[in-house]
């Protein structure tokens, strides 16, 4: 999923800077944050996690067969962040995972794929939600767009959520 830059109303970038506030404690948790969101934070900070060239959207649709070969293309979501970016979209078969450690010696962080792949869940829930409040038409899209979007609901529906 792109990193996507908050803007304001008349598209400028949104400035983010740490928030601090007269409650704010060193290692305290915002209240309603996700515990595994927190996890991988800490996780990422103590074991200072190695950041690699990430995709962004390495899903099938940003794949180009040659003769050659495959290519990944449409890299305008390029970013450093952790594998478990790519990951998070490319597989959650245990056996794949598997072969990817044993390939580059990266021991995922289960809490990183889950953050990530929930990520992409609510970057797609806000394009559907920016979709289908506007006016539009019943065109060959929409039904597609809305039996996506109503999956999409269900997928965050069954997330497991931590305590």
């Amino acid at each position: 999923m792109p990193d996507r830059p908050a803007r304001t109303e008349d598209g400028r970038p949104v400035e983010r800077r740490p928030v601090r506030g007269a409650g704010a404690q060193a290692g305290a948790r915002p209240r309603g944050c996700d515990p595994g969101a927190v996890r991988v934070v800490r996780a990422a900070r103590g074991r200072r996690a190695a950041v690699v060239v990430t995709h962004g959207e390495p899903h099938p649709g940003n794949l180009i067969r040659t003769t050659t070969g495959f290519y990944l293309v449409d890299w305008d979501t390029v970013g450093m962040a952790v594998p478990e970016r790519d990951l998070s979209v490319l597989t959650d078969d245990p056996a794949e995972l598997t072969r990817y450690r044993e390939l580059t010696g990266h021991e995922r962080s289960a809490d990183a794929l889950r953050l990530y792949r929930l990520r992409w869940y609510l970057y797609d829930l806000v394009d559907f939600v920016d979709w289908f409040r506007e006016p539009h038409t019943d065109d060959p899209d929409t039904m597609p767009a809305w039996t996506s979007f109503r999956e999409t609901l269900t997928a965050l529906q069954v997330q497991p959520h931590d305590a």
